[in-house]
């Protein structure tokens, strides 16, 4: 049989949570340490375990080659393409954005060129691989994604006023597009280390202002207050304000493409995305911030966000319908008495449980049972399995 347990390897960040990846688990919280990620996939950082033993996902799909993969996706990426995370956000993550394919393809390599290893905090590129993720909410999750409509953020930085905003929105109404947007972001994160704390400090007193008014700027003031608390001082608190603020319910989806600016704040989620860990961070965070490549990368011509619905697809699987190549995503919702039978389209997938239990029976007739965070690998030789029980889980394939 093609289908085995995968152990997802947790990943401990200071923005992580205490309690969700314990509970979800059964584990005693608050956990020792905060829990941010549990990765389930091949990425060599951090691969996860099959069958439970010492083997790992890389080094089993290394020896397996075609028959797990499959030819289509051996010749498409040589590898498995997507990495699935379970996301455990108690604090806000970085201003970030993910490269292109080629981007990370150039940016690998001309840093190794130059003698930076991977696991170097400066470098920028991990991998050379881009990072097309797709946010799937499991409780009320809360982010900044892409940029506002430029006449709403001309009308926003009017309101909260100050020198900083007021020469902001005067360079937005000359040139209300993408090299105004650019213009506006560099001046902020490129300027001199006296001019970044005036207009930090012009920010800030715009925002504890615009707090108290009676209109929807207070609203987003106060957003950009508790980023303030956390990261005083830091520049991506003043950027942060051209970003969309995202109330996002569990069920719905939010595709991040590469170059699209956004920064998690608060929730409980699952992520796939390519296997990749490159990220370019361009404030609220500690971490090495590179202001000219974080520039290069973004784009400030990228289509407005908007959260996914996902399209019912039968009456237990809706689909998340995104550009990505490396990634198809749907959530299949088990009930009692109804069997969902999963007919592969091209190469390997992933089932992660996360809520309930999902009885899974495999073509030859073994049965497999999938507790919630836990997770199966299916490989491309599986021709079809079918799901029952009560619970809810997330199917990842390659994309078309």
């Amino acid at each position: 049989m093609s289908i085995r347990k995968l152990t997802g390897t947790v990943q401990n960040y200071a923005w992580g949570s205490r309690t969700l990846l314990g509970q979800l688990q059964g584990r005693p919280v608050p956990t020792a340490t905060p829990e941010a990620e549990l990765w389930f996939g091949a990425h060599p950082q951090s691969p996860s375990s099959v069958d439970g033993d010492s083997r790992k996902l890389d080094a089993y799909l290394r020896e397996q080659g075609l028959d797990e993969l499959g030819p289509d996706v051996v010749h498409r990426f040589g590898k498995l393409p997507f990495l699935v995370k379970l996301l455990a956000i108690d604090l806000p993550l970085s201003i970030q954005v993910h490269p292109s394919r080629q981007q990370a393809l150039s940016g690998f390599e001309r840093e190794r060129a130059r003698g930076l290893s991977a696991g170097d905090p400066c470098a920028n590129y991990r991998d050379n691989w881009p990072k097309p993720e797709l946010l799937c909410p499991l409780t009320d999750f809360e982010a900044l994604c892409g940029f506002r409509p430029v006449t709403e953020l001309i009308e926003l930085l009017t309101r909260f006023g100050g020198d900083c905003f007021a020469d902001a929105a005067a360079v937005l109404r000359k040139s209300p597009h993408g090299h105004g947007l650019k213009e506006v972001v560099a001046g902020w994160l490129a300027a001199e280390a006296c001019e970044r704390a005036r207009l930090y400090d012009s920010a800030f007193l715009a925002y504890t202002q615009a707090a108290t008014k009676a209109d929807h700027s207070s609203r987003s003031a106060k957003v950009l207050l508790e980023l303030a608390q956390r990261y005083p001082g830091d520049m991506g608190v003043v950027v942060a304000a051209l970003l969309q603020h995202w109330l996002l319910p569990a069920g719905s989806g939010l595709f991040v493409p590469p170059g699209v600016m956004h920064a998690y704040l608060r929730g409980f989620a699952v992520e796939v995305m390519a296997t990749s860990d490159n990220v370019l961070r361009g404030g609220l965070t500690p971490k090495h911030v590179d202001v000219s490549e974080f520039l290069a990368l973004a784009d400030f011509n990228a289509k407005p966000s908007c959260p996914l619905i996902p399209e019912e697809r039968g009456p237990l699987e809706s689909a998340f319908v995104t550009e990505g190549e490396y990634f198809s995503v749907s959530r299949i919702v088990a009930r009692p008495h109804m069997s969902y039978c999963a007919r592969q389209r091209v190469g390997p997938e992933m089932l992660l449980c996360v809520e309930g239990r999902l009885d899974l029976v495999a073509a030859n007739q073994e049965e497999l049972v999938l507790n919630q965070s836990e997770c199966v690998w299916v490989g491309a030789n599986e021709d079809v399995y079918c799901v029952t029980g009560a619970g809810q889980g997330f199917r990842v394939q390659v994309g078309a």
